[in-house]
């Protein structure tokens, strides 16, 4: 998942609130995010 060139952002499919888990560095320069801010703002 890590090195997959598109964007994924990855969650719990049980988690009501679909928490954000995982987001690979790809998704990270599609937005111009850091995955930790990502993951910080579901």
């Amino acid at each position: 998942m890590h090195s997959l060139p598109i964007g994924i952002i990855a969650y719990k499919v049980n988690d009501p609130d679909k928490k954000w888990e995982m987001i690979n560095p790809a998704m990270g320069k599609i937005v111009g995010y850091d995955a930790s801010e990502m993951l910080a703002k579901t």
